[in-house]
């Protein structure tokens, strides 16, 4: 039973594809009509099951699945029946409750459930109001604190970067060229407006990539909140030829790279194209580039995958461009976008406290 109720993707129960079932009961001619219905009803049980997982994105899915199984073994050693009711799901939450202490594994566990709901059209109603909530808002209240965002890129950060980073190494391979790959990855992210899990898609390869006499241009399939996807978004030329700044950096990176991922994974010095940087090193190389151009440890350590998209978007507010402008750039529909990513400094929280004028 609980094989049959976790989705497709989270355990192997080596069931045959749809195409199979309703080709064995079209082409069986001595199968009845109802084997016939039964067999279609069945693939297209599966075939929802695999929209439902289609429906939200891929790293979600995944990460819900250790929280899913977990939770479908918990019910399973009870003798729980499928849909668990409100007491037995409550019964779980405390029990993460007490063993874990962490609001996070409440919330994952009514995210999986929510999941194997959709997956197999079980009502929600009784997990979504009631005693289940009583769990994660006692967590939630235990374990409360104050949440801090991560920094955003300054401009004159990002120059800084560019001037250090981003040039060829004579004599180097481009195998080697790990300095000028890592600037060019941070230059471009933010450029686009590009969190990591933006930039790793960006590639150099010519469906993905376009150079024209006035701008360069990257195509970005999906950005990760899903509200704009197959967009492009092109970087300007500057008006003056003679400044190197990063339309005439991304030129040199494309000559140099050929294709391949813009964030590339980088291993003992190596850069590897084919695969993209994983997140963890990405943060590394960029907090050890802002600390080579003089940005204290401290200060660097604040800096994440966020950053780049965060400071552009401050940066493109104070140089006063068009809300409109800033939400194409950065793959989004609503303008009240711009007032959660912006990220102002001391000086500018401290302006409103002196207009006051007390």
């Amino acid at each position: 039973m609980c094989e049959e109720a976790a989705p497709r993707g989270w355990v192997d129960v080596g069931r045959a594809s749809e195409s199979t079932l309703l080709t064995g009961a079209r082409g069986s001619r001595g199968a009845s009509a109802a084997e016939f219905l039964a067999a279609e009803r069945a693939a297209m049980k599966r075939a929802f099951e695999e929209l439902a997982g289609q429906a939200r994105a891929p790293r979600t899915v995944k990460g819900l699945r250790n929280a899913g199984l977990k939770l479908l073994w918990f019910l399973a050693s009870r003798g729980a029946a499928l849909p668990p009711s409100a007491g037995e799901l409550t019964d779980y939450l405390v029990y993460l409750s007490v063993e874990r202490g962490a609001s996070g594994a409440i919330s994952a566990a009514r995210g999986a459930l929510l999941h194997m709901c959709r997956v197999n059209r079980w009502p929600t109603e009784l997990y979504t109001s009631g005693i289940s909530l009583i769990p994660g808002v006692a967590a939630a209240r235990r374990n409360r604190h104050q949440v801090k965002k991560s920094a955003g890129l300054r401009l004159a950060y990002v120059a800084r970067i560019l001037d250090m980073y981003c040039f060829e190494r004579p004599g180097v391979p481009a195998a080697r060229q790990w300095e000028f790959a890592v600037g060019v990855g941070i230059i471009v992210s933010y450029c686009v407006f590009a969190r990591w899990d933006d930039a790793r898609q960006l590639l150099w390869d010519d469906d993905y990539y376009e150079e024209a006499e006035l701008y360069v241009r990257f195509f970005l399939e999906h950005r990760k909140n899903a509200q704009a996807t197959g967009n492009f978004v092109d970087l300007a030329r500057p008006s003056n030829p003679r400044h190197r700044g990063a339309f005439r950096v991304i030129k040199e990176a494309r000559r140099l790279f050929r294709r391949g991922h813009v964030l590339p994974c980088i291993a003992a010095g190596f850069v590897d194209t084919a695969h993209f940087m994983s997140y963890s090193t990405y943060v590394r190389h960029l907090r050890h580039a802002l600390v080579c151009v003089g940005v204290p440890h401290a200060a660097a350590c604040s800096f994440a995958g966020q950053s780049a998209r965060s400071g552009a978007a401050t940066e493109a507010v104070y140089a006063s461009v068009r809300p409109e402008d800033i939400c194409r750039m950065a793959g989004v529909t609503s303008i009240s976008w711009c007032l959660g990513y912006m990220r102002p400094d001391q000086a500018d929280r401290l302006e409103a406290s002196r207009k006051i004028g007390l």
